[in-house]
């Protein structure tokens, strides 16, 4: 009988995914406060339950409720309650894409380096 040979770049994947969430939350681990609110906003530009926004966003329960709440009261975030879902309004998404500009804007070898590397 042949042993089958292990790839040796992949891990368990429930180590696989454990490493990655700690390598993000070491790099995630000083977010500021806009940061944090973006990264809500992005993921429910199409719609995204609460657990979504929870994992994608990379959030405890108790700071996802504090921030839905801040985004909600300033028209920013709606909820659709048959839905149970949340969306990111028109304001919202201005405020994705001034963001953008101000990110754009304070790292500009950054925008030159990815539109090289588009261009190539």
């Amino acid at each position: 009988m042949e042993k089958k040979k292990r790839d040796v770049t992949s891990f368990h994947p429930f180590l696989d995914h454990s490493f990655k969430l700690l390598l993000y939350s070491y790099f995630m681990r000083y977010r500021s406060r806009m940061d944090i609110a973006s990264a809500i906003l992005d993921v429910a530009k199409d719609g995204a339950l609460k657990t979504a926004i929870m994992y994608k966003a990379y959030m405890s329960f108790p700071q996802l409720n504090e921030y839905l709440e801040l985004l909600l009261s300033n028209g920013l975030l709606e909820y659709v309650p048959e839905q149970k879902m949340y969306h990111t309004t028109r304001k919202g998404k201005r405020f994705l894409d001034n963001y953008g500009e101000v990110g754009r804007a304070l790292l500009p070898k950054e925008n030159n380096k990815n539109a090289a590397m588009a261009e190539a």
